[in-house]
């Protein structure tokens, strides 16, 4: 009787012992995922660039301040580009993008979304306004605006009421459009998807290709993945490509 009078006091105070453990691994192992995401997010989303994207050389001058600007010392162009970086990504991630287009004689803009993802309505109708204004630059007087990921979401909302400058869309791994119909655009519009992109699907793109124009010019890469339409890391549920990153924008 003793024993069992000895034994049966004990387990309330075991259970508790076990409850407060699991709490404590619990709010540590919470505690640990919370540190963990800034440093997974800056390790994945930072820019990982080949040697010079980010320096001016004989044909190009890169100008580095609130945007990323790339502008050809000989421009035989009256259009540029204005790119508009994925959630989270660093834009000097496009850095080599933008350095070879404006090789080729077009001026080119990489804008990075506020707070790198324009979380909050504030957030998302500022960059609206950011990106109108960088279309109402003279010089050059026409431009394409292109976006990756999320990105793209604003080169389809802006495209909606487009300004009179803006002549042509490019859409990259991006499922957009999805709640706004540009069937009926007169802009030219790229889409162009991955067949291992695993956070933008390739079939969920073409379910709902009725929303762009019957002249869009259709780039499906073969082999290509997500993360590798920029300069950075893996990202979380992307496939695996099967195409070098070199590969994959040529």
């Amino acid at each position: 009787m003793t024993f069992l009078r000895s034994t049966t006091m004990r387990e309330p105070m075991t259970a508790r012992r076990i409850i407060g453990i699991v709490r404590r691994v619990w709010v540590t192992t919470g505690g640990l995922l919370l540190l963990g995401m800034p440093v997974y997010a800056w390790w994945t989303y930072a820019a990982r660039l080949p040697a010079g994207a980010l320096d001016s050389d004989a044909g190009v001058v890169v100008e580095r301040g609130e945007t990323l600007r790339f502008i050809p010392r000989e421009s035989a162009h009256d259009v540029g580009l204005v790119w508009v970086a994925g959630c989270l990504v660093a834009p000097e991630a496009y850095a080599p993008l933008g350095h070879a287009i404006a090789a080729r004689g077009f001026p080119v803009i990489i804008y990075g979304l506020p707070w790198r993802c324009a979380p909050f309505p504030q957030q998302r109708t500022q960059a609206e306004t950011d990106l109108r204004r960088l279309l109402e630059v003279r010089r050059p007087s026409r431009w394409v605006l292109g976006g990756h990921s999320k990105g793209a979401t604003f080169v389809v909302q802006i495209a909606v009421r487009p300004p009179a400058s803006l002549r042509g869309l490019v859409i990259a791994g991006s499922t957009h459009p999805r709640d706004v119909d540009l069937s009926g655009t007169s802009l030219a519009v790229a889409k162009i998807v991955a067949t291992e992109d695993g956070i933008a699907p390739i079939d969920v793109s073409e379910s709902r290709r009725r929303l762009l124009p019957d002249g869009v010019t259709w780039h499906r890469l073969e082999g290509g993945n997500h993360s590798q339409f920029g300069w950075y890391g893996t990202q979380l549920g992307d496939g695996t490509a099967r195409i070098t990153r070199a590969r994959q924008h040529d």
